[in-house]
């Protein structure tokens, strides 16, 4: 191989790291391959879904997420779901409304 294909080579891990070091990616792949019960809410991908609160125990899943346009808990089901989501836009018309409390988040069925 020769210097010029061997720095492409480099540049492109460098970038694709760079890009992994920037999104939610790294952290949900992880979690996924390594928890049985870890789920992405269908509403966001695994480039935006950032876990802001886990179970503290013994299984391996979140208790409070979000992403650009949502927050999401499974505190609450939902109607199709293990979890309930509301959207940020609706979110700040709310109140008292708490992210990592969904009582504040005046859910209605």
């Amino acid at each position: 191989m020769n210097l010029k294909v061997k720095r492409l080579i480099l540049l492109a891990n460098l970038l694709g790291l760079l890009f992994l070091s920037r999104t939610e990616f790294g952290p949900n792949c992880w979690r996924l391959l390594t928890s049985n019960d870890y789920d992405i809410p269908i509403e966001s991908s695994m480039f935006q879904f950032k876990v802001t609160q886990m179970n503290t125990g013994s299984g391996e899943y979140w208790l409070y997420g979000e992403d650009n346009e949502n927050y999401y808990t499974m505190m609450e089901k939902g109607d199709n779901a293990p979890y309930r989501a509301i959207s940020k836009s609706v979110a700040s018309n709310i109140q008292g409304f708490e992210a990592l409390d969904y009582t504040t988040w005046n859910l209605t069925e």
